[in-house]
């Protein structure tokens, strides 16, 4: 199977996206890693706490799908996860879904915003991030900016990046960064 073939079973738009620059197609195992390193009770990093964080349109799954309408988008991200992470073990993996992961409510930052565009193809997989973070027992702040007209990274695009929308969550990301900023004056 060769990527970026008709063989490869992935759809040919998202083909397009991980051969112009595969290296940034898994950024989001590197915050998860990352944010591994920072649970409570794990390995601490001297000086740094970890105020919050800000998911923006992370790529993330559920393993079962929640409406019948998603099996497509779970099959084509089962194919684009297996891609780009050809070592996975599919959509049990904690990487793309952390409600996988059983430390989840150990999540070491008071603050998260998850910010959901409607259109993308792993929205159901973030509002599945927020449900299992939620049920979860982690007791901090979760916040959830959904724009439900909008399609995956369409902030980035210069067609829409100057839209209502994109100030929206631009000014909303902010407000978070400020908040801990105002809680630690340091």
């Amino acid at each position: 199977m060769t990527p970026g073939t008709p063989s490869s079973g992935l759809p040919q738009k998202l083909i397009l996206a991980i051969t112009k620059d595969r290296s940034r197609s898994t950024w989001i195992s590197t915050v998860y890693s990352l944010l591994e390193t920072v649970r409570t009770g794990s390995e601490k990093l001297k000086g740094i706490k970890l105020a919050g964080i800000v998911l923006v349109h992370p790529f993330l799954w559920a393993e079962k799908p929640l409406s019948s309408k998603s099996s497509k988008a779970k099959t084509d991200v089962e194919k684009l996860w297996r891609f780009v992470s050809p070592s996975t073990r599919g959509l049990t993996d904690p990487r793309i879904n952390p409600a996988m992961d059983r430390r989840l409510s150990k999540l070491g930052c008071n603050r998260v915003l998850v910010c959901i565009a409607g259109k993308d193809l792993v929205a159901e997989g973030n509002y599945g991030y927020v449900r299992a973070l939620h049920s979860s027992g982690w007791k901090e702040v979760l916040e959830i900016m959904v724009q439900k007209d909008m399609g995956h990274d369409f902030h980035l695009n210069p067609k829409y990046g100057r839209r209502p929308e994109a100030k929206a969550m631009l000014k909303r990301v902010a407000s978070l960064i400020m908040q801990n900023k105002a809680k630690d004056p340091a």
